[in-house]
């Protein structure tokens, strides 16, 4: 459901069961619209208001699947990183038990990122080209995003049967053949779409908003298709 929706819906919900009395104001539609209760609803960061994904962001954080940067910042217009997309991935999964070790020189022991790492390797749903190296502060490319999720979204059990054909991106030969399923999967699914002058750009990076939209719309379409 759309967040607003549901947000005006609670509200409502609200005031019927328990009404506001004349000394307790809650909620008055005709002195404050719904999408100024929205942005007073959300978590207070300074960075978001009036950005293009400003309602995945707040649905996503609420879903505790991704955080702030600090307690007033989401820095949506900063690259993802390998780490923050693993963590978010290991979160939607409901952050199950790991055991054993991280092996990356750049995971340290106990770093907020580690268990992510270590399950996400466990389950093949993240990669490498290092084998001591994870590249955590790396940004994540944008098949390297799609690719995960495609692996995620297998290992969840998901649908995963719905591709397209990507010869028609005109950098589709920059596509690494190992990422090829799943740019079709997420281009099928409506997951991402080109860039200018018909580009995929696999190897550029994605800023934090635009990874949440793409996570957010593969968790809407999901939801659609239990419906």
């Amino acid at each position: 459901m759309n967040m607003k929706r549901l947000i005006a819906t609670v509200v409502g919900l609200s005031m019927s069961v328990f009404p506001v009395s004349a000394n307790e104001v809650f909620f008055e539609p005709e002195r404050q619209s719904i999408e100024e209760y929205f942005h007073q609803s959300t978590k207070g960061f300074l960075d978001t208001a009036g950005h293009w994904a400003e309602e995945q962001i707040y649905e996503a954080v609420d879903l505790k699947y991704v955080s702030g940067t600090s307690q007033t910042t989401f820095s949506p217009d900063i690259p993802m990183t390998r780490a923050m997309l693993v963590t978010m991935l290991y979160r939607m999964a409901g952050e199950p038990e790991v055991s054993g070790k991280s092996s990356f020189t750049d995971v340290p022991a106990g770093c907020w990122y580690e268990n992510a790492v270590i399950w996400s390797v466990d389950k093949s749903i993240s990669y490498t080209q290092e084998q001591t190296v994870f590249d955590a502060e790396g940004s994540a490319t944008r098949e390297q995003i799609v690719t995960m999720l495609y692996r995620y979204a297998r290992t969840m059990g998901y649908d995963v049967s719905q591709f397209s054909d990507t010869s028609r991106f005109s950098d589709s030969t920059d596509i690494s053949p190992s990422s090829l399923p799943a740019v079709s999967w997420a281009v099928a699914n409506g997951l991402v779409s080109g860039k200018e002058h018909n580009r995929f750009e696999p190897k550029a990076s994605a800023t934090r908003a635009e990874v949440v939209a793409i996570i957010m719309r593969f968790l809407h379409l999901n939801d659609e298709g239990e419906a």
